[in-house]
C-alpha cells in the first residue's frame, strides 16, 4: 500500500444499492457503466478513467445497506442540470493509502484481506470513512487477469 494525498475530484455519477441485508445485487453494476456513457453527451469528461465508490461494505464495518456509485471526472462546476438519475459528487482532497489490484473485481477480496488484515493493523492509520474507491484505467480489461486498476482506502 501507498499512502499519499488524493486530489479533490468531481464526478458526474450513477449510483444503484447493492446490497440490503443478506440480499446482494451485484448484478446492477454493468447496467450502471451502460447509463454512465450517456454523460459524454451532456458534459466534457477530464480523464478516461472510470470511478467506482462503493459505500457500506468494507470488511468487519458492513452496513444495512451498500451502495455503488459509477462516475466519470467531469470538467463542470457543478451548476448544470442533469439528466434523472444522474448527479454530483466530489471526492474531497485528503489522504488516503492505494494499491494495485491485477485481474477480475469479482477477486478483490484476495486483495483487501492481505490489505485489512495485515496492511492496515500494522500502518498506524485508521479507516476515514466506510467508502472504497476503484479507479479503472482506460485500458482495463476485466477479462485479462493481468489488467490492473487501483484499490484505494480513505485514510487518516
Amino acid at each position: 500500500m501507498t499512502v499519499k494525498t488524493f486530489p479533490r475530484i468531481d464526478l458526474i455519477c450513477v449510483k444503484a444499492q447493492i446490497r440490503s441485508g443478506a440480499n446482494i445485487m451485484r448484478h446492477l453494476i454493468p447496467g450502471l457503466w451502460e447509463q454512465l456513457k450517456q454523460a459524454s453527451e451532456f458534459t466534457n469528461v477530464s480523464d478516461m478513467n472510470r470511478y467506482a465508490l462503493i459505500t457500506g461494505d468494507l470488511p468487519n464495518l458492513e452496513e444495512p445497506e451498500a451502495y455503488y456509485i459509477a462516475g466519470l471526472r467531469a470538467q463542470s462546476n457543478g451548476t448544470q442540470q442533469l439528466p434523472e438519475g444522474f448527479f454530483y459528487h466530489t471526492i474531497p482532497e485528503g489522504l488516503v493509502a492505494s494499491c494495485l489490484h491485477a485481474g477480475s473485481p469479482m477477486n478483490l477480496g484476495t486483495t483487501t484481506e492481505q490489505v485489512f488484515k495485515n496492511w492496515l493493523p500494522t500502518s498506524n492509520l485508521k479507516l476515514r470513512s466506510n467508502q472504497e474507491l476503484i479507479i479503472f484505467p482506460p485500458n482495463y480489461d476485466r477479462q485479462n487477469p493481468n489488467s490492473q486498476f487501483e484499490y484505494i482506502l480513505f485514510v487518516e
